[in-house]
């Protein structure tokens, strides 16, 4: 069902996050979705959500937080609150992650098979990843969708900690609801010491929201409601 297929996906993923980029992975439901089922090809859905999710580890900045955001429109929100959710249209499940920048040029070609954007050279990989997740979508009769906006003129992780640290910068203070929303908070000195070089090298990196929303929609009836709630630990 939904609940599982979203709190595997990260129970799969966050032990990566954490050794590989000390980032948290965090979900965010806007509806009670550990109700309902989609009947789908979980294989190919999970498979998806994978690669997104390992997109976001990949590209997201050290020591920045991760979202799944699982939600529906109001006008369905309104059809769930009312029980009438055999007429909910769609089910938005979006990767949120926080790092560099992605150009208009960079994001017509993001789901070309073998594109990389240059910034994103230095890192492994062979562009394959979003070309896959969207050959599923297609399959799944399914969407998927990039959405970026820019947060901060600087790198908000190396920021923070790098204010922790003593490290001195002339750029205005930042607001804290922007670090709780942007930042892993919970990494101690012992967990990352930034140098000096580490920090002067990155500190001026903008920090962008960079989210991927995948759209399930309710193709014959597929999206149905469950009166047992799923419980999983995470």
């Amino acid at each position: 069902d939904l609940h599982i297929l979203i709190f595997s996906t990260k129970w799969l993923c966050r032990e990566k996050a954490k050794l590989n980029n000390l980032q948290d992975i965090v979900i965010i439901d806007g509806f009670n979705f550990n109700q309902y089922k989609v009947y789908t090809d979980y294989q190919l859905i999970s498979h998806a959500l994978f690669n997104l999710v390992d997109n976001a580890i990949k590209y997201g900045y050290m020591g920045s937080r991760i979202y799944i955001n699982i939600s529906i429109s109001e006008e369905d929100l309104q059809h769930e609150k009312n029980g009438d959710w055999n007429l909910i249209k769609t089910i938005q499940i979006s990767i949120v992650s926080y790092g560099q920048v992605i150009s208009q040029e960079e994001q017509s070609h993001l789901f070309d098979l073998f594109y990389r954007a240059p910034a994103s050279k230095i890192k492994d990989g062979m562009g394959i990843g979003l070309f896959l997740v969207k050959k599923i979508c297609n399959s799944l009769r399914y969407t998927i969708e990039y959405r970026g906006s820019m947060l901060s003129e600087c790198n908000l992780p190396i920021y923070y900690y790098g204010i922790q640290q003593k490290k001195t910068t002339s750029l205005r203070k930042i607001s804290q609801t922007l670090i709780q929303e942007v930042v892993n908070q919970e990494l101690s000195d012992k967990d990352w010491k930034i140098e000096d070089l580490e920090f002067d090298a990155a500190i001026n990196q903008p920090t962008c929201r960079n989210e991927f929303v995948l759209t399930l929609n309710n193709i014959d009836n597929n999206i149905i409601k469950s009166n047992t709630v799923q419980v999983c630990a995470y």
